[in-house]
């Protein structure tokens, strides 16, 4: 499978599609003035626990409050004070008596959350308390003393090799995820990655200090960067950007991270817009509106509510020559492969079920991608 990543750059937006084998299956937009929150840390305040919704509410100083479901709820940095002694950590109650009502916070109590999803039309965003500081080989977890490699790595030898760097070079109060891009890294690099992290962390704690919540500590690196940083793997084959001074950035960061990665760049410089020329600016067009077309003639019907996006099946144009239920297996075998990519190029998460409409079994499916309140 070719993979490849498409850098659109304007005065109003900066565009990045994924590819694999030229069918969009991802797309990204960061604005210039950087409204992407995900990643971000606050300092914060709970300004309610609902424990009937198994969640609070943390005032992160937006306008909406930020959604904190019990699920995501880690007692590892709770009552965090960064102006202790002893490193900031107090004693907390642990999770077994979650379940008995014995809810580790309470209203007024000040926390440290990190976003893991954008706010949606009157949905605040939502946190977490399991913080973590990405960085291009580590993944570094303040207040932890485990040492994780990435499931990615399937080589034993190899997978053994950098746990052993990681032990080697973890910093006490911290744990680690090695990530895949880390594969054939020598300790010095890894080691100069966590430094560069907890260097972060210490600047973290600082803007902690003194500070009356709620307040921003950490902003998480635009969403260019993020996916240079994360996504700009070997398995990539060529990343295509048509801003010169974009261009060399690039260039410049992977000469200093993974200079073997340097010949896979490009700048466009065709006077065809480099979305036309990849034929993205076509498969946006046809991919996000409401109905999609299948490539035997189906289409979905896909309709976004406050609480769930529902995707309906319908066999269209398609009447094969087969009998019904080889026709209706065609059909959702086609739809659930495209299913699959608008999932991804919609970023739509949550719980996902299907519902088959059961009077005229067996026909196509309904599928439905729910978010409860707040996910």
């Amino acid at each position: 499978m070719e993979k490849s990543i498409v850098i659109n750059v304007s005065i109003h937006e900066t565009r990045i599609a994924i590819l694999e084998d030229k069918t969009l299956v991802e797309l990204y937009y960061e604005l210039p003035e950087g409204g992407r929150m995900v990643g971000d840390i606050y300092y914060a305040t709970v300004a309610k626990v609902i424990k009937g919704l198994q969640a609070a509410f943390i005032d992160i100083g937006k306008k909406q409050d930020a959604f904190l479901h019990f699920s995501d709820l880690d007692d590892r940095l709770l009552g965090f004070d960064p102006n202790a002694k002893n490193g900031g950590r107090f004693p907390q109650k642990r999770r077994s008596g979650w379940n008995n009502g014995d809810v580790p916070i309470r209203r007024g109590d000040k926390i440290l959350v990190q976003v893991t999803k954008e706010p949606l039309a009157q949905k605040g965003p939502r946190v977490t308390t399991n913080i973590s500081l990405p960085g291009r080989y580590l993944v570094l977890v303040p207040h932890d003393h485990v040492v994780g490699v990435s499931r990615k790595i399937h080589n034993r030898k190899e997978k053994y090799r950098l746990k052993k760097v990681g032990r080697a070079i973890r910093r006490e109060g911290f744990g680690l995820v090695i990530r895949t891009v880390a594969e054939g890294k020598q300790e010095a690099e890894l080691k100069a990655d966590l430094d560069n992290l907890v260097k972060k962390w210490e600047q973290l704690v600082k803007k902690m200090k003194d500070a009356d919540p709620p307040q921003l500590v950490h902003k998480e690196v635009g969403m260019l960067s993020s996916v240079i940083r994360d996504l700009f793997t070997s398995d990539i084959d060529k990343l295509i950007v048509d801003d010169k001074p974009m261009f060399r950035e690039i260039v410049k960061y992977l000469k200093e991270v993974s200079p073997q990665l340097v010949n896979r760049v490009s700048l466009h410089q065709k006077k065809t817009p480099i979305f036309d020329e990849y034929d993205i600016e076509n498969q946006i067009n046809k991919s996000l509106s409401r109905k999609v077309w299948l490539k035997r003639g189906g289409y979905l019907f896909i309709d976004h509510t406050e609480a769930l996006t529902a995707i309906d099946v319908n066999s269209g144009r398609f009447s094969g020559r087969a009998d019904h239920d080889s026709n209706s297996l065609k059909i959702n075998l086609d739809a659930a492969k495209e299913i699959a990519r608008q999932l991804r190029l919609r970023d739509i998460g949550g719980i996902i079920s299907s519902i088959l409409s059961i009077w005229s079994f067996p026909r196509t499916a309904s599928d439905c991608t729910t978010n409860s309140s707040g996910s």
